[in-house]
């Protein structure tokens, strides 16, 4: 006949190593979702920055287009050297803005990978060591428990 405090050994290390597989199995869902979720982010951050400069070149274009017409209806043409400086000064500012919204996005993408990985750290599983000892913990208990340590037994 089997010895009742083998089965709680037996019973507590199951139970125990049923609990671990739980846990890994919830830390890779959630750094499954973590990471979706960072993905979807890093495409909202792109759309952002690619909408940002498409408005600033219509703007600019716009601009552009203006100063044309300023200029013609004071009888500058476009190689005169007022026309060039002032597309030169659009041109610039369009540079500018596009660099300043290139490195907004690029700070963005940083944190999120920051965020991330925060997220990430907080979803940990439990190494194969920690497994091991929270089910040898677990039957040792279980073990004590039951009586299997004292003298006698």
């Amino acid at each position: 006949m089997c010895n009742p405090a083998l089965i709680a050994v037996g019973l507590a290390a199951a139970s125990t190593g049923a609990s671990v597989i739980g846990q890994i199995q919830q830390s890779k869902a959630t750094a499954k979702a973590v990471n979706a979720q960072s993905e979807v982010r890093a495409e909202e951050i792109r759309d952002q920055a690619s909408a940002e400069m498409f408005d600033r070149s219509v703007q600019t274009f716009e601009r552009i287009g203006q100063q044309r017409v300023t200029g013609a209806q004071r009888g500058l043409n476009d190689a005169s050297r007022t026309m060039q400086l002032a597309t030169d000064a659009i041109l610039f500012d369009y540079n500018f803005d596009n660099a300043r919204i290139e490195k907004n996005a690029e700070t963005a993408q940083k944190a999120r990978l920051a965020e991330t990985d925060s997220r990430l750290a907080q979803a940990s599983r439990p190494t194969l060591l920690g497994a091991g000892l929270q089910i040898a913990a677990s039957a040792g208990k279980a073990a004590n428990d039951s009586g299997m340590f004292k003298k006698g037994n």
